[in-house]
């Protein structure tokens, strides 16, 4: 089960910049937190990047795609450390070719690590891969799961509803960039579900109470996944 915990910052001010609490659990274990493993605690921060990258790759998460590199798709669907092989392969290559590649596969799973939308915090990395009508979710250094697409899309709707109306009517221009590009996110995804807004929009009725949203993910046979390697932090 993937659990999200979320809840704005009481001072109005500073949460009509993004600020907030929150964290990530899986498996009832915290994987996005303060603290330790034994003292997790929600992460105070500012979240108006996760709500910008939520609305500017809305239809990228939520659409399935090609893999970049077939060689590496087993690697990435078992959640192992597809990076070490990728740059095994690119140690035999010229370095021409091999920094294409290397920008081919950014393209492709930046917009589906949710780690990477949250600038200036280290995370583990959290991949997305839409297959058919499931999610395929591999947090860094753990198993995958296999999770419902519409399932997953109504949690991240959610989350990103409850940020905005946190945001509430500002005046930061970057918490404003990042409610445009989440309030004109594209739903039309392939063969999923369009999202149900699960809090409403209207922004004059603010309902700041904490959400607390989670999804069971499906059965299925598991690989034991490596430790993972979060590529762009390094």
């Amino acid at each position: 089960m993937i659990n999200i915990s979320y809840q704005p910052d009481p001072d109005t001010l500073r949460a009509s910049q993004g600020w907030g609490r929150c964290m990530l659990t899986i498996e009832q274990r915290a994987f996005w937190h303060d603290g330790t493993a034994q003292t997790a605690a929600p992460l105070l921060w500012t979240w108006v990047d996760l709500l910008d990258h939520l609305g500017r790759y809305w239809l990228d998460i939520h659409t399935e795609a090609d893999w970049t590199h077939d060689r590496m798709a087993s690697a990435m669907r078992e959640g192992k450390d597809f990076w070490a092989l990728a740059e095994e392969d690119w140690a035999n290559m010229p370095a021409q070719v091999a920094d294409k590649e290397e920008d081919q596969l950014l393209q492709f799973i930046r917009p589906r690590n949710l780690a990477h939308a949250l600038q200036g915090l280290n995370l583990p990395a959290l991949y997305c891969y839409r297959q058919g009508t499931d999610m395929l979710i591999c947090p860094e250094g753990k198993p995958p799961l296999h999770i419902k697409c519409h399932n997953f899309a109504q949690m991240l709707e959610k989350l990103g509803d409850q940020i905005d109306q946190g945001i509430g009517q500002t005046t930061h221009s970057r918490a404003q960039d990042a409610q445009r590009n989440w309030r004109n996110r594209n739903l039309k995804t392939k063969n999923c579900d369009k999202p149900r807004s699960l809090l409403g929009r209207a922004q004059n009725n603010r309902d700041l109470t904490p959400i607390n949203c989670a999804i069971a993910h499906d059965q299925q046979p598991q690989q034991s996944a490596g430790q993972g390697v979060n590529h762009e932090a390094r």
